[in-house]
């Protein structure tokens, strides 16, 4: 099956496919926007800029740390392949999604059916994802995700005869998040991710 895809600004405009349906457009149904007046929010987007910036894991494979590496994330990748083959999922949301090195390693992700949305609180990590991955990974969607506040979002799929709104991601994931969160920001994070899941959610740490 033939697909071409368009993407504005990291996020997915249009998908051109050989199914009945012909040309879609995909796209998230909310964005996550901080208030400049919410210093917890900000300070949590300065410090994880900060260690992007920095190479502070010190990990020169990844600058999301050394559970972001192809051996960090082994188990993972094993995991995942097992769940994909085993269940129909189609769509993936990735929160936080870090710099994607070892997600993009893993097939069923490359060629993901409909759509993989990976959001980071780090804008220097969407950025640099946007600019690498937005041509070659056309399916993907990249966006600034604070956990602690935004639900995950759903996602509108349309060609020129219909529309389908508020589709619920197939499987959700959250790796390596929690352990850097207060236990009040964390339970938050969960109940935020819990809400929109309607086959998988993982959530964990090496």
């Amino acid at each position: 099956m033939r697909k071409q895809l368009t993407t504005i600004n990291g996020s997915i405009t249009s998908i051109e496919s050989s199914v009945p349906f012909g040309f879609f457009v995909y796209a998230l149904d909310s964005q996550c926007e901080t208030e400049n007046n919410d210093s917890s929010a900000l300070s949590r987007t300065k410090k994880f800029d900060e260690i992007f910036d920095k190479r502070y894991w010190g990990f020169k494979e990844s600058r999301s740390g050394g559970g972001s590496t192809l051996e960090g994330a082994f188990d993972w990748i094993r995991h995942l392949r097992s769940l994909f083959y085993h269940l129909p999922i189609r769509s993936v949301a990735d929160v936080p999604c870090g710099d994607t090195y070892w997600q993009f390693s893993l097939q069923e992700i490359n060629t993901i059916e409909q759509v993989y949305f990976g959001g980071d609180i780090s804008r220097k990590v969407i950025e640099q994802n946007r600019r690498l991955y937005q041509s070659s990974h056309r399916n993907k969607i990249f966006q600034v995700w604070d956990i602690v506040r935004c639900p995950i979002p759903t996602f509108t799929f349309k060609n020129e005869t219909h529309e389908l709104k508020d589709n619920r991601f197939d499987l959700v994931m959250v790796r390596d998040a929690l352990q850097h969160m207060h236990i009040h920001n964390g339970l938050k994070a969960l109940s935020t991710c819990s809400t929109v899941v309607k086959k998988s959610a993982i959530a964990g740490k090496e």
